[in-house]
């Protein structure tokens, strides 16, 4: 499998895991694997993974510290540069990346539902692949004075979606844009890459990248995770603490503890998915 390279110019990955402290380092790399999102929901930069039987689907993983699981969902095609020195949010880009193509994906203008304080937005055309793209509405002082991008995370069909976030503003029917979420493909560490059931999505099976694991406070630099089943989201299992029979069973190295931990993803309502760097691999 070819080693794809990281370029590094703002020293992303540094001694300790901070940030702007210079290494000799100025290129990291990664093994990926380029596979159809075949688990039924949308997958996230940071989300665990297996593979399935075909060779050719990632899946969640079937079984805790199940050795199928294969890497983290991440990339290669944009570099490290998107810590501006002292920033630590991942979503401030300072230089680097851009777009997958298509740039300009497909889009439709529809008439839906809207109600203030609420997650679901009525459309009779709604539809099972809809999942996981984006609804705007566009800009309106006295209607959407606040408006937001609402990803899809649930559709009945014919009747509805559910969305995140909650629609903020004035009751009624309006004519918003349906589309798919720009994909970026991130070195591992780009929390906004989202990837919908059926598509590609680049996956780090080794190398330098970012794990999801949520609400355990006791990670720390050094500790093991490992899969959980039937979720993209990792177990922690301390260092030093592995049993012989745990071996081969984890997929990633914490590199900082989780108080360092990126939130967006959670911030954006996609609930789970607290991510902190890792080194992935089978261990």
């Amino acid at each position: 499998m070819p080693i794809k390279t990281i370029t590094n110019p703002l020293q992303a990955w540094t001694a300790g895991a901070t940030w702007g402290t210079l290494s000799g380092d100025n290129e990291m790399t990664q093994q990926n694997a380029n596979l159809l999102n075949g688990a039924a929901v949308t997958l996230y930069t940071g989300d665990i993974v297996a593979i399935d039987v075909t060779g050719t689907q990632a899946i969640l993983p079937p079984a805790g510290a199940d050795p199928r699981a294969i890497g983290t969902v991440g990339g290669t095609y944009q570099d490290g540069s998107y810590y501006p020195p002292g920033s630590s949010n991942i979503n401030v880009r300072a230089s680097g990346g851009g777009w997958v193509p298509p740039q300009s994906s497909a889009t439709q203008a529809a008439s839906m539902g809207f109600t203030n304080g609420s997650g679901t937005v009525t459309f009779t055309g709604a539809a099972a692949t809809d999942i996981g793209k984006q609804i705007i509405l566009g800009y309106n002082a006295s209607t959407n004075p606040n408006p937001q991008v609402y990803t899809i995370t649930a559709v009945t069909v014919g009747t509805s979606y559910t969305v995140s976030p909650t629609f903020n503003g004035t009751t009624g029917t309006y004519v918003a844009t349906l589309q798919m979420q720009p994909q970026n493909l991130g070195p591992g560490w780009l929390p906004s890459a989202s990837f919908p059931p059926g598509v590609q999505v680049p996956i780090v099976t080794y190398g330098f990248g970012r794990v999801n694991i949520n609400a355990v406070a006791a990670v720390v630099a050094s500790d093991l995770i490992a899969s959980t089943a039937g979720s993209p989201i990792g177990a922690r299992t301390a260092a030093g603490a592995a049993t012989a029979a745990q071996i081969g069973g984890f997929i990633a190295v914490a590199l900082e503890a989780y108080a360092a931990r990126d939130t967006s993803l959670t911030a954006a309502g996609v609930p789970g998915h607290d991510s902190v760097r890792a080194y992935i691999g089978g261990f």
